[in-house]
């Protein structure tokens, strides 16, 4: 899917659709009917701190009212992070609004990056969560790809 689609898809269902910095890949989901009902936008990390190179950032996932399809959405970056040879996935989630609750299988909360309340989102608190894929075994966590 190109980045075009899906920010015009982005537009459509939100007031106000975030930007992604340095997008990579978005990926959509259709219905039987081939309309378009979610979407995920993925880039690299928001935080400069975060940019090591290994990480990328759900930014954004609009979806059209249908339940369930957001770990699914998740999951099929998830894989495409690492396919891409990414090690770490983050998603952003405002505090005020339901947490994921729903894990995909072979992913674990490695950390939690809590930033300063109102940086980047207009005096919003953002909680990142850490998600990250297991190393083979002998592979060291700081070696490079």
């Amino acid at each position: 899917m190109t980045a075009a689609r899906a920010r015009t898809f982005a537009t459509d269902h939100d007031l106000h659709p975030r930007s992604v910095p340095a997008h990579r890949f978005s990926i959509g989901v259709t219905d039987a009917y081939a309309t378009l009902v979610g979407v995920v936008m993925v880039g690299r990390p928001a935080d400069t701190h975060l940019d090591d190179g290994h990480m990328a950032e759900a930014t954004t996932v609009y979806l059209d009212g249908i339940t369930g399809l957001r770990t699914t959405l998740l999951t099929a970056a998830w894989r495409t992070a690492t396919a891409m040879g990414y090690r770490r996935l983050i998603t952003t989630n405002d505090t005020g609004q339901v947490q994921l609750t729903e894990r995909p299988r072979r992913r674990r909360v490695s950390g939690r990056h809590d930033i300063r309340p109102g940086a980047a989102r207009g005096g919003r608190e953002i909680v990142r969560r850490l998600r990250q894929s297991p190393l083979p075994d002998g592979e060291e966590a700081g070696a490079g790809p």
